[in-house]
């Protein structure tokens, strides 16, 4: 029998805080891998991204979809506090959700998408002099 085991823990302090067992560490540490998280090496995202669309894509019977350069650039600039597993079921959530083919930033979750282009205009909106000709064309 093979076991695979993974956390976000230090096994090693939890051992010294006596809150793990040491026999149990080392019967389970046999192969020990380290994976950076997905900030660590954003270059992983898009073949993630579309590893996973493309999986639930088949899974749920619906056509491929595919991101727009943008929603792409999104998912890039997103930090990944989730790691592969809120990437995962993000994009779950957009086939499951979106009814065309393609994945646009306005299409996901608002924690992820970029707004720094949005808030930029805001800014530049309130900051613009306003004259009475732009006030009465608005209606």
């Amino acid at each position: 029998m093979r076991v695979t085991a993974a956390t976000n823990k230090d096994l090693e302090a939890a051992i010294k805080e006596r809150r793990f067992r040491e026999d149990l560490y080392y019967r389970l540490k046999v192969i020990h891998i380290q994976r950076p998280s997905l900030r660590e090496v954003p270059k992983d995202i898009p073949d993630l991204a579309n590893h996973f669309l493309n999986k639930y894509c088949r899974v749920m019977q619906t056509d491929l979809k595919q991101f727009t350069p943008a929603a792409l650039q999104s998912l890039l600039s997103y930090t990944w506090p989730g790691n592969a597993r809120q990437l995962e079921n993000e994009v779950e959530r957009l086939v499951d959700s979106v009814r065309g083919k393609s994945i646009t930033e306005d299409h996901l979750d608002d924690s992820i998408r970029n707004l720094d282009a949005r808030i930029k205009n805001l800014e530049t909106m309130r900051n613009r002099r306003w004259t009475p000709f732009d006030l009465s064309s608005s209606g």
